[in-house]
């Protein structure tokens, strides 16, 4: 996966993790990839409804742990740019600053449309 730091914009899909899923697959067919990311498309929207929730109502622990959560499942499946926004909104929460995790809020939603765009051509 290609490093960058948080100023350094992510790539929206580094599609040598899917490789290295792909790999993983002994059969050689894209059935495990196909799994995975039907857990992450459900999965997903419920992370996002935490964030949000937490965010709202100044949890920042809530948030801290959907964002790390959903930084995580990103970055094993590619999706960089999502998940580098997400480490962004998890530090801040981690730091105690609601503003700044705040301000993460929207470009996370959008990364994360734009990231299941581009992981859907591998569902």
């Amino acid at each position: 996966m290609t490093a960058t730091s948080d100023t350094t914009p992510a790539p929206v899909l580094d599609e040598t993790a899917l490789d290295a899923i792909r790999a993983l697959d002994d059969e050689g067919s894209d059935a495990l990839i196909r799994e995975i990311l039907a857990t992450y498309f459900a999965s997903c929207p419920d992370l996002l409804t935490q964030m949000d929730d937490g965010l709202d109502a100044g949890n920042l622990d809530k948030v801290r742990i959907a964002t790390h959560t959903l930084k995580s499942s990103s970055a094993n499946l590619g999706a960089m740019q999502l998940a580098q926004l997400c480490k962004m909104a998890e530090n801040a929460a981690r730091a105690g600053d609601l503003a700044s995790a705040k301000a993460q809020q929207g470009p996370i939603h959008e990364a994360y449309r734009i990231a299941c765009a581009a992981l859907t051509r591998f569902a």
